[in-house]
């Protein structure tokens, strides 16, 4: 009955909620990615492209690299 109690204990700390629920959607994240590799595939090609158009327009259109730059970090998420 005592681990039982301190589990509980743990449970009600913020940090360790936080913790657990991090864990679970990293879990998810992982399972939807050996769920679906041709997905993840399309995203990194995708991102690669964005990546290359930003250093071809970076001298000319910096604003517009930035835009692209970030776009290809926020994918996937």
């Amino acid at each position: 009955m005592h681990t039982a109690f301190a589990l509980y204990h743990l449970y009600e700390s913020g940090r360790v909620r936080h913790a657990l629920k991090t864990l679970a959607l990293e879990t998810r994240t992982l399972l939807g990615a050996l769920l679906s590799p041709n997905q993840v595939i399309a995203d990194v090609k995708a991102m690669r492209a964005m990546q290359l158009e930003a250093d071809r327009i970076e001298a000319t259109q910096p604003a517009r690299a930035a835009v692209l730059r970030h776009r290809a970090a926020c994918m996937g998420r």
